[in-house]
């Protein structure tokens, strides 16, 4: 199952006790991370989010280059902006270590009708007509901008920003640490403390990707990223075909199942109701252990023809868990 961190405990009576527990995921949500901005590597920024955690970075991922901006947050949150802008998959079920990888394009689950209980639904998502990426670029700016103009008593005081800010200066007071996010400094005596600095100049641009064989008669429905400050116009092209190509698959099925080693993001095919088989990720699993290792799963992704030979020939590769030769 992993390792996981108690979060709540309470006592309903003498002999039951109720516990919540998070994963080393949800410890990331805790511990606040002051952002900045970057122009790294995927492996190096995800070693300071990940800092006091094991870990493992896929090969693929390592050398990416990532820049642009993180605002004030959380770890998880910053790794979620990681993530999205090198198309990582980040999975720490089952295991002592943060794993992070591409996600698998290639089918090595296979969850026939004899594994899936009573009550399994499919659902039609949404389509997706259009996917649109905006991309920043962040450049050291030299106009100044007045950050604190105030009387301040005696003590130790941090200043924090909305938006990336460099090149300080300080009257009435000193400067004893300094990032893009935020200013720490002293002031030794009562009296007028006058701190600036030099705003970042953004630059924006937008990826427009569109759907293939949209009908006639379709509504446009745009799935729009604005806020991804790590996609820069670099990596934004790979960000909006991969956010289309998801978006694209829209079966959607939910059903319980005995787990044999699945994992979220693992690709699969499934017997779905009415004989069908549909190829997808899966995107969600929630295990009941007390319940006998069940698993409600959710898998999304799209029909396949109903003959074994189409998907088999098609889909499986010689090597990979295969039931018909």
């Amino acid at each position: 199952m992993g390792i996981y961190y108690l979060d709540e405990w309470s006592n309903t009576n003498d002999t039951l006790a109720d516990f919540t527990a998070i994963s080393v995921l949800g410890l990331l949500d805790t511990v606040t991370h002051m952002g900045g901005v970057y122009d790294t590597t995927f492996e190096a920024l995800a070693a300071e989010l990940l800092a006091g955690h094991d870990h493992e970075i896929a090969p693929e991922l390592s050398g990416i280059p990532i820049k642009g901006y993180l605002p004030i947050g959380t770890r998880r949150t910053s790794l979620q902006q990681l993530c999205m802008a090198a198309g990582a998959v980040v999975d720490s079920s089952r295991s002592d270590k943060i794993q992070l990888f591409p996600p698998p394009v290639r089918p090595g689950v296979y969850i026939g009708r004899d594994r899936i209980f009573m009550g399994d639904t499919v659902t039609l998502r949404p389509l997706v007509t259009a996917v649109e990426v905006t991309a920043h670029t962040y450049t050291a700016g030299e106009a100044g901008k007045n950050l604190c103009k105030e009387v301040i008593t005696p003590g130790s005081y941090r200043l924090t920003f909305d938006a990336p800010m460099h090149g300080y200066t300080i009257t009435g007071g000193v400067i004893t640490a300094r990032a893009n996010n935020y200013v720490d400094f002293d002031v030794a005596a009562a009296g007028e403390v006058v701190l600036t600095g030099k705003e970042y100049i953004v630059s924006r641009s937008v990826i427009r990707r569109m759907a293939a064989n949209i009908p006639a008669n379709a509504e446009q429905n745009v799935l729009k990223v604005e806020q991804a400050t790590l996609v820069s116009p670099e990596l934004a092209e790979g960000v909006a075909q991969r956010l289309l190509n998801y978006h694209s698959k829209r079966c959607e099925l939910a059903f319980k199942t005995c787990l044999l080693g699945e994992h979220p993001a693992d690709i699969g095919i499934v017997e779905a109701l009415g004989s069908n088989k549909v190829r997808g990720a899966i995107e969600r699993l929630f295990i009941d252990l007390a319940g006998g290792y069940r698993a409600d799963v959710v898998v999304v992704g799209e029909r396949l023809d109903a003959t074994w030979q189409y998907y088999c020939g098609d889909e499986l590769y010689c090597g990979e868990e295969a039931g018909v030769i």
